[in-house]
């Protein structure tokens, strides 16, 4: 077989796209590389039946909305590992995930795919889903390059940003997990962003990827997001997917016409080579050292990680085993494992009810399903008995939630409410029996409306994926306490997002770097839940804040946490930096910086971060470039947005007497 290089220039176009819908074609003697959905699991493709992708069964873990309320690195970065181990068993190289375009408003049908409304914790936990993944030779693809925020008319409807919004907050995600994990590939999305389509856009795939974030990695298309082969190719994009057969004829009519050269042909032949050496490279670590029960208990541990409680008036945990605890909603024996959409897996495991495990340790459990979960349809009778054995339980748990109808690709969300039926199986049940948990799932918030008034506790479990009933049991009886925190504001109101719709040709980013709870918090918008927020069975103190300079803009950050309860717990300490009185517009705070300890009952344990730069600078559209302003910073230790345990603050003044003047 010819090498690459002895190719002839027409010989080379057809490795610039795949040979199929999921693989690329062989050359230089080596195998093809194969491709497969993520990122909540791996969904392999072997056949496709009357337009329908057919997929294999598979480990479907907590999706990524989930796992970032876990704000947990070393959680991320394990599940990481298992799905790579999940690509290893099928032969798969490529795995398109994670998703770190940001949750921008709670409308967005596939926000359940991304981490957060934050960039700074969106781009942390995918650099350690990352760097995960690629521990066992296999490549990760960070998507979707860039501001592809809502699935409203997304082929077409441009998202137009700022650009200082646009470095600050949509593309910081993939700088961060670029600098911090250097994904193998990166994926591009369909939308236009500020009227030139990603598949195209020279700014975004050369000027800031290429020179400015130093991405070296190869770049795909999403799956047909490209419109002119020739174009693309031009302006940043390595591979288009799937195989089309007019991408060789768009190649040839730009090489005639000038349009492109065989530079640009090899420049992305070479990026592509250099994959598939890397991969090659890397094959002794494509090692399964993990068995499919491990891969589950890992599943069941990240959502243990990641469940929030948002309400508890002394009901939980249950620890009196023989209290007649009653159950009542489909969600406790279906539970909503994932969305629908590229991302959808079929679970391994079959039965995922609560009940079995449940009705073992409290024998007096019963269970009334009330409505079918898909639809949110009352079952026959299913209301009235719910009711009636309410009336002599001593608890009474309601799973409730949204389903694949909302959580999806390709669609937004119309409304921000759970089916109506919901609310008013809770109102029925309250007025028999005020000892109600509600346990929440969705891939984002929902309007509560009464629920956080009549329900002693709120357990926020998200999309688990198929280990969220026996980490919720845990959390329930008290074997494992709550750690969990939102990474998502719960608004009151759908009229309180500032995220309006487009108008089918642009949707405008008003809110420019003011995203998520920035915007909410700055503009004095109350909210049903804040970001950060999150409940333990444990308490804790802060003390001892310290903070030493160590450079010219960086500072460590030294504070001790202390468990005043009887039992060991994780505590999350979220470390935010605020200065008002810079020379442009800025959040009230932002987060720069996170931990997340086992800290045991009645243990005290010195937590120590770092800060440096980013976490004080704004970008400059003047200079291109994070600039720092001299000033006064405060930094503060929270147990969420606005609940400040410990402040401190610093004064920053590098004394350069040509420093850009401030007053």
């Amino acid at each position: 077989m010819k090498k690459i290089k002895d190719l002839k220039l027409e010989e080379k176009l057809p490795f610039l796209s795949g040979v199929d819908c999921w693989s690329l074609p062989k050359f230089d003697g080596k195998t093809t590389l194969r491709m497969s959905d993520g990122p909540h699991g791996l969904r392999y493709v072997y056949k496709e039946e009357n337009f329908n992708q057919i997929s294999k069964k598979n480990r479907a873990y907590p999706s990524l909305s989930t796992l970032a309320n876990s704000w947990d690195k070393n959680t991320l970065y394990k599940i990481g590992q298992c799905i790579a181990e999940d690509c290893i068993d099928e032969n798969v190289e490529i795995i398109l995930g994670p998703g770190v375009n940001l949750k921008r408003h709670p409308f967005c049908g596939r926000n359940f795919e991304y981490f957060s409304e934050d960039s700074f914790l969106s781009g942390k936990m995918s650099a350690s889903y990352i760097n995960g993944v690629q521990s066992k030779g296999v490549a990760a693809c960070i998507k979707h390059y860039a501001c592809n925020n809502r699935e409203r008319d997304r082929f077409y409807e441009s998202s137009e940003v700022d650009i200082r919004a646009l470095h600050e907050e949509f593309l910081k995600p993939f700088e961060i997990a670029i600098k911090e994990a250097n994904p193998f590939s990166l994926m591009c999305s369909y939308n236009p962003i500020n009227g030139i389509y990603a598949s195209e856009n020279k700014y975004l795939l050369i000027d800031v990827l290429r020179n400015e974030f130093g991405y070296e990695g190869v770049t795909i298309s999403d799956w047909g997001a490209t419109r002119n082969r020739a174009i693309s190719l031009k302006n940043g994009i390595d591979i288009s997917m799937p195989y089309s057969e007019c991408f060789v004829d768009h190649l040839k009519l730009g090489l005639e016409k000038g349009y492109i050269d065989e530079e640009i042909v090899d420049r992305s032949i070479s990026r592509i080579d250099n994959l598939r050496q890397k991969l090659e490279d890397l094959k002794d670590l494509r090692k399964v050292e993990l068995t499919k029960e491990e891969r589950f208990e890992a599943c069941v541990k990240a959502d243990e990680e990641s469940i929030v409680l948002l309400k508890n008036d002394d009901i939980l945990p249950i620890y009196n085993k023989e209290e007649k605890i009653l159950l009542v909603g489909d969600f406790a024996i279906n539970p909503l494992t994932g969305g629908e959409g590229s991302s959808k897996v079929t679970p391994l495991k079959e039965d995922l009810s609560i009940l079995p495990d449940f009705q073992k340790m409290y024998k007096n459990a019963k269970f009334e399903s009330c409505f079918n979960r898909r639809y949110g349809l009352i079952e026959p009778f299913g209301v009235k008995r719910a009711v009636l054995e309410a009336k002599k339980a001593d608890k009474v748990v309601v799973f409730l939630g949204t389903n694949e109808l909302t959580e999806k690709e390709e669609t937004d969300k119309n409304l921000y409410q759970l089916e109506e039926n919901l609310y008013e199986i809770i109102n029925r049940i309250y007025e028999v029996n005020k000892n109600i948990v509600v346990v929440l799932e969705s891939g984002g918030p929902v309007d509560l409306k009464n629920i956080p008034e009549i329900a002693k506790g709120i357990i926020y479990a998200g999309v688990g994926g198929e280990g969220i009933n026996k980490a919720l049991l845990r959390i329930i009886s008290g074997e494992v306490s709550p750690s969990g925190k939102l990474s998502e504001t719960f608004i009151k109101e759908k009229d309180d997002s500032y995220a309006q719709k487009g108008n089918f040709f642009y949707e405008k980013y008003s809110e420019g770097v003011l995203v998520g709870y920035k915007y909410y918090l700055t503009n004095n918008i109350p909210v049903q839940y804040e970001f950060g927020y999150g409940l333990s069975y444990a308490s804790f103190e802060y003390s001892n804040l310290k903070i030493d300079k160590i450079g010219q803009y960086s500072y460590e950050i030294t504070f001790d946490v202390t468990n005043n309860s009887d039992i060991d717990a994780k505590c999350v300490s979220e470390i935010y930096v605020s200065n008002t009185e810079r020379m442009v517009q800025t959040s009230k705070k932002s987060l720069v910086e996170f931990d997340k300890s086992l800290i045991k009952a009645h243990e005290t344990k010195t937590i120590k971060v770092t800060l440096n730069k980013e976490a004080f600078s704004y970008y400059s559209t003047i200079l291109s470039e994070n600039y720092v302003e001299d000033g006064d910073y405060e930094i503060s230790i929270c147990s969420s947005l606005t609940k400040e345990e410990l402040v401190g603050r610093i004064t920053i003044d590098d004394e350069n007497p040509f420093k850009y003047s401030r007053f």
